[in-house]
């Protein structure tokens, strides 16, 4: 059985931020290549594509809490 505390120590381990932020990173590079495979006129820039830190940190931030 897993009581609340571990569940809560876990997410505030640096292990499990990593695997979420890698996460996070594959499923966001899997919908730019999406994108590509669509040859869509407007296509962004990788620049565009990058996920700034900030928007990094909200994320996690969001899920962890």
């Amino acid at each position: 059985i897993l009581n609340s505390s571990f569940i809560f120590d876990l997410k505030r381990s640096p292990i499990f931020l990593l695997i979420l932020q890698n996460s996070i990173m594959n499923i966001h590079n899997l919908m730019a290549t999406d994108c590509k495979k669509e040859n869509t006129i407007n296509e962004p820039t990788n620049e565009e594509n990058m996920i700034s830190d900030d928007e990094k940190e909200n994320l996690i931030n969001e899920i962890v809490s």
